[in-house]
């Protein structure tokens, strides 16, 4: 995309502006030459392409290309190529009219004035040697910063750094950076757990694959057993050895995965699925044995859901 300096702003307003060509039409057109100019530096849409873009039909549009150019808005020159073809495209190049040049314009005068008025203060503040090899006119000044990325943290939400950093090289090793939208309606999300539980919900919905963070009314309710398995994520993730795990008293019943969590389960298709996730060693915990339970106890044939599950090679019910 070419820059976009403050002459070429000044141009694009003075296009709708009382100065601007005569009709809405020619304004319109003007309009979407300029883009063209915004976006890749040169101009040369045919007039077909130029048709689709206004509305309008390609003999209109051709007439007000003329028009404008006889206003001098527009200068224009064949577009030559070997094979003689060079009549089919023009390229355009946009002007100031004669009674608006950029020269005479006030806004563009006094914008220029107060650039070297900053520039002289700049100079003034860190000592700006000038004079010798130094061109006085050289506005060379500390480079400026890169905008951050647009699926960095926004300013003003209290979500941990680490977290989000997270967040985003995951969006964006799956191909889907979060836009600026995107990243504020993330971190109003991550903003309303408490910041330990900030990591759980962003583990969660990596595991998951859920791209929109749960929030309001769909807001992920954390107990013991999730902080547990999503330390376990983390601690894989950074490859680390996750924390040891807090002994069950002596009069606990230890998870068994092939006993159904709820006795109004069906034991054939808890045991079915069971087998599977021993036979390819899902390492199934109590969350993920209670999220299975609670899918099959509203479903009509729990038999069927589980063989369907297993049949697609998909452990947990999506």
């Amino acid at each position: 995309m070419a820059e976009m300096t403050v002459e070429m702003r000044r141009f694009q307003w003075v296009i709708w502006s009382e100065h601007g060509p005569a009709t809405v039409a020619e304004r319109g057109l003007l309009q979407c030459l300029f883009d063209y100019l915004a976006t890749s530096g040169r101009i040369y849409p045919a007039a077909s392409t130029l048709a689709v873009k206004t509305g309008l039909n390609e003999r209109t549009v051709r007439a007000h290309l003329d028009n404008l150019c006889r206003h001098n808005w527009l200068s224009r020159r064949t577009r030559g190529t070997p094979s003689g073809q060079g009549w089919r495209r023009y390229e355009y190049k946009l002007h100031w009219p004669a009674h608006l040049s950029a020269v005479r314009d006030e806004y563009l005068k006094a914008t220029e004035a107060e650039r070297l008025r900053a520039r002289d203060d700049y100079r003034r503040e860190h000592d700006w040697q000038t004079g010798g090899d130094v061109d006085d006119d050289d506005d060379t000044a500390p480079p400026t910063p890169e905008p951050p990325p647009r699926d960095a943290l926004p300013p003003g939400y209290q979500v941990d750094p680490e977290v989000w950093a997270t967040l985003a090289n995951w969006r964006r090793a799956i191909g889907s950076p979060m836009s600026l939208q995107a990243a504020k309606m993330a971190a109003s999300a991550l903003e309303s757990y408490p910041t330990p539980d900030q990591w759980i919900v962003v583990e969660d919905a990596h595991r998951q694959g859920n791209l929109r963070l749960p929030a309001g009314t769909q807001r992920l309710e954390i107990d013991d057993s999730l902080r547990r398995q999503a330390a376990e994520w983390r601690a894989q993730r950074l490859g680390r050895a996750a924390p040891p795990a807090t002994q069950p008293p002596a009069t606990a019943t230890r998870f068994d995965p092939r006993q159904p969590p709820y006795p109004d389960l069906d034991r054939t298709a808890w045991r079915r699925l069971s087998q599977y996730w021993e036979h390819t060693g899902y390492p199934v915990t109590h969350a993920d044995a209670l999220r299975v339970a609670d899918h099959l106890r509203v479903v009509a044939d729990q038999v069927a859901t589980v063989d369907a599950m297993i049949a697609r090679g998909q452990p947990m019910p999506r």
